[in-house]
């Protein structure tokens, strides 16, 4: 059947054509947003942070969160801006967009639920095969089958609503929903419902079954456990998730489970809101109130650090082994205790050969040492790992443990060779902290502004054909060195700012040197680049397709990259030739040039040094020598202009690569140029923020609100898209 749709668009009714309604729902809607965003990334960056968490359990809700976070996506966002801008069309295509991701993000949520059921079963009904079955492979294969079973359901409704005809464009909803498209369709549609029926109710019913067959048998195993603590303990570890649960098919149920003839268009778009604002809000909360483990990760990564110093450590009963039911507390020794105790799988044992024999007489499928406290000569309980020894968690048989890992101090032992150093540590925002979350999320928000900026100006780039012109190309080719310069530095910062561990190995030190270096580079020549274009547009307009041709300018941006790969190759080479034999901290956030000079030791560092710093001045000044060339020429020109109008016009085409040249080159000479004061050192981290984070971010604004052509063409990409 041929697509017979009438309307190349749609118009969105939304929840209310009220004036002062739509004020308060936008408003409510923003912050439920907002909220559920926030708590979900919350969710995701406190199982990332912590190693306590890094188990199939929080692997699962580490999977969840995002799909709260793209299925609250795809609706939400569009209709706050038809609140703001007062356009409610959307375009058909768009609107077949959006309903193929809604089905695709609410049936793998769904799926998913079923998964994290089964894997509590696992826990509570099997748990001396738990950490067989639940392998990472299993734990893959269970998030890898969610997302194709949804992608397949939504690509068959998304196909069949493509040979509908529709009689109206008015949706009487504030998305794209299946069963109101299919309401407004004029063709027969029996298929469409059919297969909703069949498939939406397969997607509901079956994982619903599903969970409801797994907790069966959690409900009586943990009424099987004899002590009430035991029941509290096993039945906490799915608390959270039988509420989410509840939830989410509560709503369902309420929503689509009733007589057709209860059915109204307020009630429907009450029930929408409530299944996709109100629980994807809803379930991060559940989730860090109800589960003690993830609230205690979140505290620490609100505080900043974990363990930080002076911070007593958590007791074991807070966090028991996965094998060991029958843990019982230790005794505190005094401060005359000379003999570390050790608790391996909830034995106490007063030496290493005795833990070695105990361990070795676990059977073989006990597969972890879950936890190790030890307990020094002053009576401090340390988690083994979290402030002098390395963490102990081991996915093979104790027995087949060396004996030198049960020792804590050869984990802190000085290396005998001094200059083979095999990693660094990155101090970075260390020095502030009471400001890190601060940091965090002003830089997050920064950077995630920096990528929206750029990837908007390169969409309006390719998607407007005026603007296919060696300018904005060359606009096109900064905007990708800027997102890849961001890339190789922020996430690295944003990840230090949350974790105490900041330490980088050598070979990744080098190469985030040589990347940022290379895009940094790449990025100063095609701003000479680019004052050369503007050079020969107002000086030989009539040679400027002669001179900047399609492929002259593939040629000159080319060279620009081929240009910033030898800079940082050399650079990167003569830096990590040196040897490195003091101490490892490096006084930055990045692997920095000046900061790992002052750590590298030798009779040559001087003469590198002098040479590093020689080829990099060398460089910069001789683009900012190029580009006041060319804008001295470009205002020579500019002044024999007789109208002023004329030269407006004139100066208007290059006021925004002016404005971002004086912005890049501005705040590299108050960084590089400055003068050495006493705080040195945490005066070059911050001032390192002007030219990694504030430029890049001031770049795509400036471009965006200084050049007319570029804007309109925004305003209308974006206007006729949504």
């Amino acid at each position: 059947m041929s697509n017979q749709t009438q309307f190349c668009e749609f118009i969105l009714l939304g929840l209310s054509e009220q004036p002062l309604t739509q004020q308060v729902l936008f408003g409510l809607s923003c912050s439920l947003y907002l909220i559920g965003c926030l708590g979900n990334l919350l969710t995701i960056l406190a199982i990332i942070s912590d190693p306590y968490l890094h188990s199939p359990m929080y692997f699962f809700l580490s999977n969840l969160s995002p799909l709260d976070i793209c299925f609250t996506s795809t609706t939400i966002p569009k209709m706050l801006l038809n609140h703001l801008c007062g356009h409610t069309t959307i375009s058909f295509s768009a609107c077949l967009v959006q309903m193929y991701f809604f089905i695709t993000f609410g049936a793998a949520d769904s799926i998913l639920l079923s998964a994290m059921a089964y894997d509590r079963y696992l826990a509570i009904c099997c748990p001396l095969h738990y950490m067989t079955i639940m392998n990472f492979l299993q734990c893959a294969l269970l998030v890898a089958v969610p997302w194709i079973l949804a992608n397949c359901i939504s690509m068959v409704h998304t196909i069949l609503m493509t040979h509908l005809s529709f009689c109206t464009n008015r949706i009487p909803h504030f998305f794209c929903d299946l069963n109101t498209l299919i309401k407004l369709s004029c063709s027969d549609t029996q298929v469409n419902e059919v297969l909703v029926l069949v498939l939406g109710g397969s997607m509901i019913l079956v994982p619903f079954v599903f969970i409801m067959a797994s907790y069966i048998p959690i409900a009586v195993a943990v009424w099987k456990v004899p002590s009430p603590r035991g029941k509290w303990k096993a039945f906490s570890t799915c608390g959270s998730h039988l509420c989410v649960i509840c939830l989410f098919y509560g709503i369902i149920i309420a929503v689509y489970f009733n007589p057709a003839s209860t059915h109204t268009t307020h009630r429907d778009m009450a029930a929408a809101v409530m299944y996709t604002m109100v629980t994807p809000m809803l379930n991060p909360f559940i989730y860090s109130l109800q589960n003690q483990d993830l609230k205690s990760a979140l505290r620490k990564l609100l505080r900043g650090n974990h363990f930080a110093k002076g911070q007593q450590a958590p007791d074991l009963a807070a966090h028991p082994p996965l094998y060991s039911p029958h843990l019982q507390g230790s005794p505190q020794p005094g401060p005359s205790a000379k003999v570390r105790q050790k608790q391996v799988q909830g034995l106490e044992l007063q030496n290493e050969p005795a833990a070695l024999l105990a361990a070795s007489c676990i059977p073989h499928f006990l597969m972890a040492v879950d936890f190790v406290i030890l307990t020094d000569d002053e009576g401090v309980r340390r988690p083994l790992g979290r402030s002098r020894w390395k963490m102990m968690t081991f996915l093979h048989p104790v027995s087949d443990l060396p004996l030198s890992h049960l020792h804590p101090g050869t984990a802190s032992m000085p290396r005998a060779n001094l200059s083979a150093v095999s990693e660094f540590i990155l101090i970075g925002f260390s020095t502030f902290p009471h400001l890190q979350l601060m940091f965090f999320l002003l830089f997050l928000l920064m950077y995630l502004f920096t990528l929206l900026g750029n990837l908007l100006i390169m969409t309006t780039i390719w998607g407007e054909r005026s603007l296919h012109t060696p300018m904005y190309l060359l606009l096109c080719a900064l905007s990708i060195s800027e997102i890849l310069y961001t890339f190789t530095i922020i996430p690295r910062m944003l990840a230090d700012l949350l974790s105490p561990h900041r330490s980088i190995a050598f070979v990744a030190c080098a190469s985030q040197m040589f990347f940022s270096f290379t895009f940094g580079f790449t990025h100063s020549f095609l701003l000479t680049v680019m004052g050369y274009d503007r050079y020969v547009a107002i000086c030989h307009p009539l040679r400027y397709n002669v001179l900047v041709s399609s492929r002259g300018c593939a040629c000159l941006v080319a060279w620009s990259w081929a240009g910033g790969s030898v800079m940082g190759l050399v650079v990167t080479v003569a830096i990590f030739h040196l040897t490195f034999c003091g101490p490892n901290e490096i006084h930055h956030f990045a692997c920095h040039v000046p900061p790992l000079l002052t750590l590298a030791c030798g009779n040559n560092v001087p003469g590198v040094a002098l040479g590093v710093g020689l080829v990099c001045i060398t460089a910069l000044l001789g683009c900012c020598l190029l580009i006041l060339l060319s804008y001295a020429f470009i205002i020579a020109t500019i002044l024999r202009i007789p109208s002023a109008e004329g030269r407006h016009k004139a100066f208007s085409t290059c006021a925004s690569h002016l404005t971002v040249v004086v912005v890049h080159y501005g705040f590299a000479s108050v960084v590089y140029l400055k003068s050495k004061g006493p705080q040195g050192l945490e005066g070059d981290t911050l001032m390192g923020i002007t030219y990694t984070v504030l430029t890049p971010f001031l770049s795509p604004i400036i471009f965006s609100l200084r050049n007319k052509e570029l804007k309109n063409a925004m305003k209308r990409i974006f206007l006729s898209n949504f």
